[in-house]
């Protein structure tokens, strides 16, 4: 997405209350220099006086200084509207953008997630956030800056038109040459940039894999990782201040004698009468805030850039293309009876050898099935794109003769219950957890669940009950709980489709019979897909699938394919005569 358009699109919702923003803040910096001129004509009026104070203009004099508060009173009061307009603004803006960003991100496909590290992915949303309002804050700072400027120059030009030129010129002369030495200042602001979201990913990825890190002993290691990028962020970041200080010694030093260049022109042009006493104070007042005002927007401008810059970024990596869509005229899933249909379907991933080619399978309503083969045989990828993780390149998959990429991915998902081998807990309650899969669920609704699954024994036994916290991902609770509260989450969703991905193979004996019974209960009146290698989970199966590269070299009942002494039939006596526990 581009970066104006994604700005304007956040702003145009509030136009109003933008442009008055606008206008309130370029007024306050307008009548505020308008303020300072009627203080420069108050103090010539004084000075004219100075000598004999009998000969003091008093009306002028009065007039010039309610003029003076009168501007003064208008800037502030001006400030106030506009700070009145942002304090509305900012949050609704924020709001949108926040809103628009956890849509595009949660709506990505399971393979955006694998690539790029968790902590990069929160670090571009802040980026978003908070470059975005930069961006906002310091173009109305500009404008601000600029209508002063405009005025100052107005005036200037009023009282002596070639003065007015020449400083109009000077500044103009900096203008265009500012333009043409910022480049390189944007390029290594990018580079700091992109070495900060590298950082950021490095710091998350170390983090959230702390536990392998203490398993191995691997402190020295992961310190050394992550302070390797840390180092290259902030030698990056020095390459850069020392670039901005090198631009600056040469912006200053133009600007200094720009500013002496105004004075000594004032001066003269005093002299020869040109000016009056009142011009040439306001213009020694302002000149000095000409040149403030021109390095000042100098430098606003540059760090402009460096936020459009991180913005781009942030919004190349979170706005890319979704791979997986629904479709402009998708209906919702409705499942009568449960049937799954693989039909001559072609799968490879981002141009990879083909996975599936000409794949059919059919599984018939409340049948349950198992998937055996090999590490790589193609199972996994199976149960991935019924849930419609990834599209087929070819073929149909449907669910009671509805075609799965012509339905709602929610919809889809909804009426599938997945048990994976590690399931995933969010750091919230247990109650909340199991009421993950059916949110309007009671209390007393939940507890039944956790009952069928086995682990509502265990639960009371938690300090808070069911209100306890499981940590992040679970921690906090064992393996088997953890699958046993994944299972009553099931239940409660009570999803016609069920896949079970090698959901007990790494449990020991004890946890495995208690998730082998809550497993029975919840497979009860559902279609099945399990996933397994270890053949115990498959004893409640009526179907076994046996793969191998992506094809179908096995079908049949348990005890048919062991009599008839294949494939099946060598996993099964590997697993049984203890030898090897099948990959």
């Amino acid at each position: 997405m581009k970066t104006g358009k994604f700005i304007w699109r956040h702003y145009r919702k509030n136009k109003f209350l933008l442009f008055s923003n606008i206008f309130w803040n370029m007024f306050g910096g307008g009548i505020d220099r308008i303020g300072s001129y009627f203080s420069a004509l108050l103090v010539a009026v004084l000075a004219k006086a100075a000598a004999n104070p009998s000969e003091l203009e008093v009306d002028k004099a009065v007039l010039w200084l309610l003029l003076l508060f009168a501007a003064t009173y208008m800037a502030f009061l001006s400030w106030y509207f506009a700070e009145r307009c942002n304090i509305k603004l900012s949050p609704r803006v924020q709001t949108s953008i926040f809103k628009s960003l956890f849509n595009t991100t949660y709506n990505q496909s399971r393979s955006f997630f694998a690539e790029e590290l968790s902590g990069k992915i929160i670090s571009k949303i802040h980026q978003v956030s908070g470059n975005t309002e930069n961006i906002a804050m310091t173009s109305t700072g500009i404008l601000e800056e600029f209508a002063s400027l405009v005025v100052i120059l107005a005036i200037i030009t009023i009282a002596y038109w070639p003065l007015g030129v020449m400083c109009t010129a000077l500044i103009s002369l900096f203008a265009v040459v500012y333009y043409f030495r910022r480049k390189p200042l944007l390029k290594i602001s990018e580079e700091v940039s992109k070495r900060r979201g590298e950082y950021d990913g490095c710091l998350a990825d170390s983090v959230s894999n702390i536990g392998i890190a203490k398993a191995f002993g691997r402190f020295t290691y992961e310190r050394l990782f992550v302070f390797k990028s840390f180092g290259a962020y902030w030698k990056k970041w020095i390459q850069e201040r020392r670039t901005f200080a090198r631009f600056n010694v040469g912006n200053n030093t133009a600007l200094v004698l720009g500013h002496m260049l105004c004075y000594g022109a004032a001066l003269y042009f005093w002299y020869k009468g040109h000016i009056g006493f009142a011009s040439l104070i306001f213009i020694f007042g302002n000149i000095g805030r000409v040149f403030f005002i021109v390095r000042w927007v100098a430098m606003q401008l540059i760090r402009l850039g460096e936020a459009w810059e991180k913005l781009s970024e942030a919004l190349k990596l979170l706005y890319q293309e979704h791979e997986i869509k629904d479709r402009s005229d998708a209906a919702p899933l409705k499942v009568s009876v449960g049937k799954i249909m693989f039909s001559n379907v072609d799968f490879h991933y981002k141009r990879k050898k083909e996975l599936l080619r000409n794949f059919s399978l059919s599984i018939q309503p409340d049948e349950k099935v198992g998937l055996v083969g090999k590490s790589g045989a193609g199972k996994t990828t199976i149960v991935n794109l019924l849930a419609r993780y990834y599209d087929i390149q070819s073929g149909t998959i449907t669910i009671d003769r509805q075609n799965i990429a012509k339905v709602t991915q929610n919809s889809l998902r909804r009426n599938i219950s997945v048990i994976p081998q590690d399931p995933t807990l969010f750091n919230r309650s247990i109650m909340e957890n199991i009421r993950y899969g059916r949110i309007e669920a009671t209390d007393d609704e939940v507890m039944e669940a956790a009952k069928k699954a086995y682990c509502h024994d265990f639960i009371m036994e938690m300090p808070s009950g069911y209100q306890s916290k499981v940590g992040e991902r679970g921690v906090m609770v064992s393996g088997g709980e953890r699958q046993r509260i994944a299972i009553a989450r099931a239940i409660l969703q009570n999803a016609p489709i069920l896949i079970l991905d090698e959901a007990t193979s790494a449990l020991d004996s004890e946890s495995e019979e208690y998730i082998q019974k809550a497993l029975k209960q919840l497979m009860k009146g559902k279609t099945v897909i399990a996933v397994a290698h270890r053949l115990s989970t498959l004893r409640e199966m009526d179907r076994i699938i046996v793969m191998d590269g992506g094809r179908i070299i096995e079908d049949g009942s348990p005890s048919q394919l062991v009599k008839s002494k294949g494939a099946y039939y060598n996993f099964y006596k590997m697993q049984a005569d203890g030898f090897l526990q099948v990959e």
